[in-house]
């Protein structure tokens, strides 16, 4: 299990959804080890558990905690005559777990050593997903001249994500979501942009839109200036995540 700083694997945007929405982001960490690591098999005994458990700086029997986790959910099974544990691929994860989407995220391994920095990551690779398919619609409606004017004034990579917008979509609740976010951010995997304009208008106004206008985006606060206000927006989220539709399970140098 020696890896290096350049080794990574291709991970599916539906299984980091399916490890944040179930809270089984540390049973994932251990799975992504070992899918890189046992080639397919492996012999669950002291010395790998012990090495996985410096990978995932946990102890020991944490590592045999996110075992049982697997075992029961089928991702890894078992040959109780052997002792031998096989690894299943994403492929037969996809089936089992009904994952539709084969869009993966590119994962370094010594990133799997913290917690918060997978879940980071699992986030930053929904939302990077989400701009990708948000991209791909824009470039698709741009080649009918009949509605080229529709582009996203935005920077490249980048869409306004909101912690309510990933609510529904990995079924936490919003402080949960805003919390990811900022991991995400911490460990490099997104940018966030502040979307702040500024605005003069007299209070009657405001508070008509507010109460009236529901297509509204966001909400607006006062400022210390007279008539001036500030229309605060969803934040504008730029990926670094790189993709690719396809994944390989085999370890990548």
């Amino acid at each position: 299990m020696d890896f290096t700083e350049d080794t990574y694997v291709w991970v599916p945007v539906e299984m980091c959804r399916f490890g944040l929405e179930d809270a089984f982001h540390n049973p994932l960490r251990l799975y992504l080890v070992l899918a890189i690591s046992a080639s397919g098999l492996t012999v669950f005994n002291r010395k790998i558990k012990s090495s996985v458990a410096s990978k995932l700086t946990c102890s020991s029997r944490t590592v045999e905690r996110y075992m049982k986790e697997l075992l029961d959910r089928d991702w890894i099974g078992k040959n109780p005559k052997t002792g031998t544990h096989f690894v299943r691929s994403f492929e037969q994860i996809r089936r089992q777990e009904d994952f539709y989407n084969t869009t993966a995220a590119k994962l370094f391994l010594q990133e799997l050593q913290s917690t918060k920095r997978l879940r980071g990551f699992c986030v930053a690779a929904i939302i990077g997903n989400r701009i990708l398919k948000k991209q791909r619609e824009v470039e698709r409606l741009n080649k009918n001249t009949d509605v080229h004017s529709r582009t996203l004034d935005l920077p490249p990579n980048s869409m306004p994500v909101a912690a309510n917008y990933l609510k529904p979509i990995v079924d936490l609740s919003k402080a949960t979501c805003h919390r990811l976010k900022q991991y995400a951010k911490k460990y490099d995997y997104i940018k966030i942009t502040k979307n702040v304009k500024k605005k003069r208008a007299d209070d009657a106004t405001i508070k008509h839109a507010q109460q009236y206008d529901l297509s509204l985006p966001g909400f607006y606060r006062k400022t210390k200036t007279s008539h001036i206000y500030e229309h605060v927006q969803a934040d504008i989220i730029t990926s670094n995540i790189e993709f690719r539709y396809r994944c390989n399970i085999e370890r990548q140098k």
